[in-house]
């Protein structure tokens, strides 16, 4: 039933954006590559049947939004990720697309992030002199204690923002899926604690809206994704490109049905 759900769904999801390509594309911004953005995210759907029992409308909203913002879902690029919750399809940026949206801006020159271990020759300084010094020890690094990054703008402004072991620990308890084993936080630790910081130090990036819309954004769906909150993403994409967000079927139900002969029987 499986391999049956994932061709099946995506089918009916990439039917739904082959009736609609034109609108999507043309929200695509022009650094991608359309052809490779879609195929990319429905062979995720072709890989997994978990993803694949999501609803249909949650799948294409799920596509479309990332589309919209450039970035490769489930890709080897690490830009993003198509994460069941049940039934519902949600869009998580991952550590590599805030940076690339962050860069885009125009305004960031330089942003990154890293963990640090407990055998790491690490210090930091805050105050009027705040710096931080980072010697990364590979051969026996020890228990993660924190993790940092950093940013630099075109007009030469540094900041940081480090975050302890427990900090972090906390944002991912409040996680809705912090603990489940198909979490990112379990399956991308590292980089659930990269983007983490890099989350906390974007409130205090002195970029506009203007130049930085589509990071903006991403750090607003990926707060409210983290806790749990709905997020009205259909709506953002037909008001950004007038597409028409397909309705739902039992769609899981009938290929249950159509191979179980004994289903229904008395």
């Amino acid at each position: 039933m499986s391999n049956a759900l994932t061709k099946q769904t995506s089918k009916k999801v990439g039917g739904f954006i082959e009736a609609q390509k034109d609108q999507i594309f043309a929200m695509i911004p022009k650094h991608a590559n359309p052809d490779r953005l879609m195929r990319t995210a429905l062979q995720a759907i072709q890989q997994s049947p978990t993803i694949a029992k999501c609803s249909t409308s949650s799948l294409f909203t799920c596509i479309v939004r990332g589309s919209m913002m450039g970035i490769e879902l489930n890709g080897s690029l690490g830009e993003g990720y198509i994460v069941p919750y049940g039934q519902e399809a949600t869009l998580v940026i991952g550590y590599r697309g805030l940076i690339n949206l962050a860069r885009r801006s125009g305004f960031v020159t330089e942003i990154y992030a890293h963990v640090v271990h407990e055998n790491d020759d690490f210090e930091f300084e805050l105050g009027t002199d705040k710096h931080i010094k980072h010697r990364p020890t590979f051969k026996d690094p020890g228990e993660k204690i924190g993790v940092y990054a950093v940013y630099k703008t075109k007009d030469g402004v540094t900041d940081f923002e480090f975050m302890s072991a427990e900090e972090v620990e906390k944002v991912r308890s409040m996680s809705r899926s912090g603990s489940k084993p198909s979490s990112p936080w379990m399956q991308w630790t590292d980089e659930m604690w990269k983007k983490t910081a890099i989350r906390r130090l974007s409130k205090r990036m002195p970029m506009s809206v203007e130049m930085a819309q589509d990071f903006v954004d991403a750090v607003a769906i990926d707060n409210k994704t983290a806790v749990g909150e709905t997020i009205d993403i259909a709506a953002q994409v037909v008001e950004c490109g007038s597409v028409e967000i397909p309705e739902d079927e039992d769609l899981n139900a009938a290929i249950h049905n159509s191979e179980d002969p004994t289903r229904g029987a008395s």
